[in-house]
This record gives C-alpha cells, structure tokens and sequence, in this order.
C-alpha cells in the first residue's frame, strides 16, 4: 500500500510541475529551465518543456541521438508546418536513411515542402542504395520524384534527378515511359535534354537516347 501511495504522490508531483511549466513558459528562462531539467535527469519532462514552447529541433534532436527515428518524424507529422518546415530539410537526409517509407510518407502529406530542398536528402539516400546494391527494393526516392511529377511540379532540378535514376537501372522501360509521357504533354519539356542525354549515354541506354536525339531534331545521331 505504501508503494501505491509513493507512486501516485509522485505522479500527482509531476502532474502539477508539468502544469505549471505550461502556465508559466512565457516567463520561464528556456536556457535556465532545460539547465534545471536536465540536470535532474528529468528527460521526459525536458521534451514536454521543449514542446509546450515549440523548441521541436530540440525534441526532434533528442530522437535521433537515440535512434528513435519515428518518434522524429512523428513530431514533424504533428506540429503546426510552419513551425518545422526547415527542420524537413535539416533532418530528412538522416530520416531517409533509416525510415525511408515512412519519411516519404511523411513528405508527401506535407504537400506544402519545397522539393527542390530535399534533393540532398533523396541523393544520399540514393548514394546509400547504390553503395549496398539494393536496386531490387523500392527505390524511395524515385517514388518521391514520382509523386512530385505527377501532382505538376516543375522544377527541372526535380525532372533532372528523376532521369538520373531511371537511367541508373537495368530496366530502361521507366526511362521511356517518363520521356514519351513529357512528350504528350506539349509545352515543351521541363527536363533539361542535354543533361538527359548526357546520362543516357552514360549509363548506355540506347533506346533513350535516340528517342532524345529525336526529340532534339538530331536525326542523323538518332539513326
């Protein structure tokens, strides 16, 4: 019965510090209390502090530290975007590595993020993929590419990237099927067909590049 009693008066202590954290945080010296906190132990209570004053790289750099990569991204997932939007840039390129559906899933609910800003992550995510020859799984940063084209991004940077890792594949279909598709649309192409090029004839994909040639009016380097 005691231990009940020390239990539920230690929770009722924490109740009332944490109640008083959220009702005095505009007049609590942030540095002064994470001090006071942390010198306690009191780790719990320290992100519950960094949250209610929405110090989230805080927060999101205690997860990482402890390779706690989802609880991360949860916290990205759940605060206000304005308020973390550079922390997707800052943190993807080590969420991609470890969570990497789940931060593409993360992105893509964020529909208001600046692609562009991501590309370093998806390349070290790439960098990582080729370094341990996992083409045969999901490639997560083609299926963000994906989905960026697909809802009318159309920053070439993006367009660029995407015929890079079609054409680092054995399978060459994907790179066609992207190339006729910008095709069809009119309005001339978003992807840059030198650099496109460039990298088909790289990674020797034939098909694609007489289909770029074409499409420079470069007849006799087609045939």
């Amino acid at each position: 019965m005691g231990g009940e009693r020390d239990d539920d008066a230690h929770a009722q202590l924490l109740f009332e510090f944490k109640q008083f954290l959220r009702e005095h945080k505009e007049h609590l010296n942030p540095a002064t209390t994470f001090n006071l906190i942390s010198s306690h132990g009191r780790v719990e209570e320290m992100l519950f502090y960094a949250s209610i004053i929405e110090d989230f790289e805080r927060v999101i750099t205690h997860y990482i530290q402890r390779g706690e990569h989802s609880a991360a991204l949860g916290v990205l997932k759940k605060a206000s975007f304005s308020k973390v939007e550079p922390l997707f840039y800052k943190f993807s390129p080590v969420l991609m590595l470890s969570e990497p559906a789940e931060t593409v899933a993360t992105w893509e609910r964020a529909a208001s993020l600046d692609p562009c800003q991501l590309i370093p992550a998806l390349v070290r995510y790439s960098q990582q993929q080729e370094a341990h020859r996992h083409r045969s799984d999901e490639n997560y940063a083609i299926r963000y590419l994906e989905y960026c084209v697909k809802n009318g991004n159309k920053d070439a940077a993006i367009h660029n990237y995407l015929i890079a890792l079609y054409a680092a594949h054995t399978d060459e279909d994907p790179l066609l099927r992207f190339l006729k598709s910008q095709d069809s649309r009119g309005g001339g192409y978003v992807f840059d067909l030198r650099y496109a090029l460039r990298v088909c004839l790289r990674h020797k994909k034939k098909e694609a590049c007489v289909h770029i040639y074409s499409a420079m009016e470069l007849y006799e380097e087609a045939v």
